[in-house]
């Protein structure tokens, strides 16, 4: 009715390349949360 989603999210992303002594290997990201308006 509004055209709005919202909701929580919880990812992990792993480095794959890169220099492993600039960059951490792993970056976790944990109670994210996200609010959109669908436009039609």
């Amino acid at each position: 009715e509004q055209n709005i989603i919202k909701g929580n999210f919880e990812i992990s992303l792993l480095l794959e390349q890169g220099d492993p002594e600039n960059y951490d290997n792993k970056l976790v990201l944990k109670n994210g949360k996200f609010k959109a308006t669908i436009v039609n």
